[in-house]
């Protein structure tokens, strides 16, 4: 059993530019896959195979593996046995209380989720995927150059830290504002180009209590000290690159207020180069379309957003007196309703409180872009029979009935939704036209 094995060699501690190695398998355990794909699901379905697929849990007695620790996500790539056994090592993580490549933190023991069992005793050469690993080494070490800043410019400590496979997002228990934070952008880069030699190494029980160094929580046993002279001094169990310099860029994506402090967003090195890529690419199509420089973009858009905002009171204005005067070709009635292609809630129950004013019971109008005219009838009596969904807004006329009662029958006979006031109502349902009228003809 697993928990009989000694603790697994990390191997990634002393050389993070491993990539390969060979190994002896102490145990394989089989583990109930809880997070198999649908499309192997539906292969096993059409090969009349309604088994669970199985996982095993196998530990080795040393790994470069990286396992999920401290925030980072765990090494991807293969097993073999010799030539004829090939079993991927599984990215995943800690889901409905299985554990499936991480470390057991009672006795040093990593497993490795694979999906063929390998015999306890057999010798095994495993491969990780090094770019994955190099990447996540170059945003981990990014984020000890800005956290080690932070901390050293303005005393915050980072409380929270994750490195996904698409972003790095890190927390401080402190404020940080869009200029300090590109200050800081600016400083972490010097530092990457000053080419500073990155230490990491486990220092003796009486050199540890000489240290001043950044930790998010207590810890036992071995404490591994990462150090960039100068900048920074943290515990840290994750690879980090030799030399700042193989950091190559640290990108600051984005600045939210979080719990009383701050969560900043990063990438670095081929992640950051790859999202200036994509940007750039969007840019540009931004400024093909609208025919201006790339670097007058922002203006170009402002501007067209000044034009719409006009337009769009030009064209309330216009709608308001399109629903005035159907309002005011409506017969005299208790009950008064219209249908509209005007979408605009606001100008829809600015139309309702003048109706309100009007007629004495209750007042309203059923909106959808698919209505053409005041009448609904649009494209003739099939469009009365198709169902679609339409918004309503209701008000109550001069004798003030409540419209609440009439949302209520609304619910009970066109399922609609919707809530309000006794004054007014507004909602949504499915149905068709004729469905309404007809529930309206027994008001």
């Amino acid at each position: 059993m697993a928990e009989k094995c000694k603790p697994t060699l990390k191997l990634y501690d002393s050389d993070a530019y491993a990539s390969d190695f060979d190994a002896t398998v102490l145990s394989c355990e089989p583990i109930m896959n809880v997070t198999h794909n649908a499309e192997r699901e539906k292969d096993n379905s059409e090969r009349g195979d309604n088994s669970t697929p199985t996982l095993y849990q196998v530990v080795l007695d040393q790994t470069v593996f990286f396992p999920e620790e401290g925030g980072q996500t765990p090494d991807r790539g293969l097993l073999m046995v010799g030539f004829t056994l090939v079993t991927q090592v599984t990215d995943v993580q800690i889901r409905n209380g299985l554990i499936y490549h991480t470390v057991d933190q009672a006795n040093g023991l990593i497993y490795h989720t694979v999906d063929q069992a390998i015999d306890p005793g057999v010798r095994v050469h495993g491969i990780i995927n090094f770019d994955y690993r190099f990447s996540n080494m170059q945003n981990h070490s990014g984020e000890h150059i800005f956290s080690g800043l932070v901390h050293k410019k303005y005393g915050y400590e980072n409380v929270g830290f994750h490195l996904s496979d698409s972003i790095v997002t890190m927390d401080y228990n402190g404020k940080l504002d869009q200029k300090q934070v590109a200050e800081l952008e600016l400083l972490a880069n010097d530092w990457i180009r000053r080419n500073v030699e990155i230490e990491c190494r486990y220092p003796s029980a009486e050199e540890l209590e000489k240290i001043d160094y950044r930790s998010k929580k207590e810890i036992d046993g071995d404490v591994r000290i990462v150090t960039i002279p100068g900048c920074d001094v943290c515990a840290c169990c994750a690879p980090h690159v030799k030399t700042t310099s193989e950091i190559g860029i640290l990108k600051v994506l984005s600045v939210t207020n979080y719990k009383g402090g701050v969560r900043l967003s990063i990438l670095c090195g081929e992640r950051a180069e790859l999202d200036y890529i994509h940007k750039h690419e969007e840019l540009e199509g931004i400024s093909q379309t609208l025919k201006v420089p790339q670097l007058e973009t922002v203006a170009a858009v402002g501007k067209l957003l000044d034009e719409k905002t006009k337009l769009q009171m030009a064209l309330n204005q216009a709608n308001e007196r399109i629903l005035q005067f159907q309002i005011d070709e409506i017969e005299d009635c208790e009950n008064a309703f219209l249908f509209s292609s005007i979408t605009d809630s606001n100008t829809i129950r600015r139309a309702v409180n003048d109706m309100a004013k009007k007629f004495s019971g209750y007042v309203g109008i059923f909106y959808n872009e698919d209505l053409s005219n005041g009448t609904g009838e649009n494209t003739g009596e099939a469009a009365s029979e198709v169902v679609r969904k339409y918004s309503y807004i209701i008000g109550s006329g001069t004798k003030k009935p409540n419209c609440k009662d009439l949302q209520a029958r609304l619910h009970d006979d066109l399922q609609a939704r919707g809530g309000g006031q006794p004054a007014m109502i507004q909602g949504s349902m499915e149905c068709t036209l004729s469905q309404i009228r007809g529930f309206l003809a027994q008001l």
